[in-house]
C-alpha cells in the first residue's frame, strides 16, 4: 500500500484501477474524498471501487461507488455479469464491466427527452427510466417512465421503442423463461403481460384505475393493487408484485390466483420491525421498491422505509439479509442469474 507516502490513501489503492485510465500500476493514484490536493484523481472523479463484502450468512455482493450513481432505482445483469444500473436522476442507464469494473453509459444521453431511436443507445434520450430487464438473447428492456414507453437495445447497442401506450407509466420490468415480459404500472395499479413475439400490454394483474388492496385467493385480474412498483419471475412461472402504496408483496401463481406473500397488516397500522423467523405473512413491511427471486425461490425485497433488504425463504418464513447498519434507504436489489449473488442499491451506492 501507499498509506505511508503521508497522502491520505486508501492502503490498497495502488492495487485498484481508480482513475478510469484502464492501467493498473503501482503509482496509480487515488481519492479517498478528504480533499487533499496531493491526491491526484481529486481531478478524477469517475471512481469505481468495486470488493466483496459478505452479508446474511453465505451470500456475498459486489458494490460499485460511482458519483454520479446515487439513488439507483433499478438493477439489472446480462450473462456475462455485466452490471446496468438504471439512474432516474441522471435520466441513463450505466452499465459495469464485470472484467474491468469500467463505467459506461448503456443508455441516455443525460437529458430528459425522446430521442434516438435506430442509433446508439447511449447518444439517445430517456425520460425518467425506472426499470430494467434483460432477455436471453441479450437485448435489454427499459421503462422510459417519463416518455410512456418501454425501449428496447439490442445486442449492438441500437435502441428502438419496444411499447408505447399513452396510458401506461411503465416502472418495474421482469422476464420469464418463455421470454413474456411483465410490466408494473404504479400510476394504473396494474401489472401488464407482453407475450413473447408480440409487442401488446395485456393486463395480468390489478383492476385498471382502481387503487387498493383486494382479491386474495381470486383472478389475479380482478384484485386490486396500489401504485405496484416492480416485478419479479421466477423460473415456474410464479410472479411476484412489489405491492407499495400497500406495504406488501403479492405472490400470482401458474393458475392466475394472487396472495399476499408478505406484509398481511399493510401500511396503515403501526408495528414493529419484523423479526428473523416470523412467517411474512404476518410482517409489517414498509414501502417495498423492488423485488427479485432466485432458483430457488428465495425471494428478497427492497425496503426502504426500513433500511433492509428481507429474505423471505420458500418456506414464507422472513428475516433481514442487509441492515440498516450496511445500507441506507435501500431502493433496489437483483440476483446475478450467473453467480446466484445478490446485488442490492442503497440512496448512494450498489453492493
Amino acid at each position: 500500500g501507499n498509506n505511508s507516502s503521508g497522502d491520505g490513501c486508501r492502503g490498497d489503492c495502488e492495487k485498484l484501477e481508480w482513475c478510469g485510465d484502464g492501467i493498473v500500476d503501482g503509482g496509480e493514484p487515488c481519492d479517498d474524498g478528504n480533499g487533499n490536493p496531493n491526491d491526484t484523481c481529486n481531478a478524477c472523479r469517475s471512481v469505481v471501487w468495486t470488493e466483496t463484502i459478505a452479508i446474511g450468512g453465505n451470500a456475498s455482493v459486489d458494490w460499485a461507488v460511482e458519483e454520479d450513481i446515487t439513488t439507483p432505482n433499478a438493477i439489472a445483469t446480462d450473462t456475462a455479469g455485466n452490471l446496468y444500473i438504471v439512474v432516474p436522476q441522471h435520466n441513463r442507464v450505466v452499465r459495469i464491466d464485470a472484467t474491468t469494473q469500467r463505467r459506461t453509459v448503456f443508455a441516455g444521453r443525460g437529458t430528459p427527452g425522446y430521442s434516438g431511436d435506430g442509433g446508439p443507445a447511449a447518444t439517445a434520450e430517456l425520460d425518467d427510466p425506472r426499470g430494467i430487464a434483460m432477455d436471453a438473447r441479450g437485448n435489454c428492456y427499459i421503462s422510459d417512465h417519463g416518455n410512456r414507453r418501454i425501449r428496447q437495445v439490442d445486442r449492438d447497442g441500437a435502441i428502438s421503442t419496444f411499447v408505447t401506450d399513452r396510458q401506461v407509466y411503465p416502472q418495474g420490468l421482469a422476464i420469464d423463461v418463455d421470454g413474456n415480459l411483465y410490466v408494473a404500472d404504479s400510476r394504473q395499479h396494474l401489472v401488464y403481460i407482453v407475450r413473447a413475439g408480440t409487442r401488446v400490454l395485456e393486463k395480468f394483474a390489478g383492476t385498471s384505475g382502481k387503487r387498493g388492496f383486494s382479491g386474495d385467493s381470486g383472478q389475479a385480474t380482478l384484485a386490486q393493487l396500489d401504485a405496484p412498483h416492480d416485478v419479479a419471475v421466477d423460473r415456474s412461472g410464479n410472479v411476484y408484485i412489489a405491492d407499495f402504496a400497500n406495504c406488501r408483496v403479492r405472490h400470482v401463481g401458474p393458475d392466475g390466483k394472487i396472495y399476499t406473500l408478505a406484509g398481511g397488516f399493510g401500511c396503515r397500522e403501526p408495528g414493529p420491525t419484523p423479526r428473523d423467523g416470523e412467517s411474512a405473512t404476518s410482517a409489517k413491511l414498509g414501502w417495498i421498491n423492488s423485488v427479485d427471486v432466485d432458483d430457488g425461490r428465495n425471494v428478497y425485497l427492497a425496503d426502504p422505509t426500513r433500511d433492509r433488504v428481507w429474505h423471505i425463504d420458500s418456506r414464507g418464513t422472513i428475516e433481514a439479509a442487509v441492515t440498516s447498519s450496511v445500507v441506507s434507504a435501500v431502493f433496489a436489489v437483483a440476483i446475478d442469474r450467473r453467480t446466484g449473488d445478490l446485488i442490492v442499491g442503497d440512496i448512494y451506492r450498489v453492493y
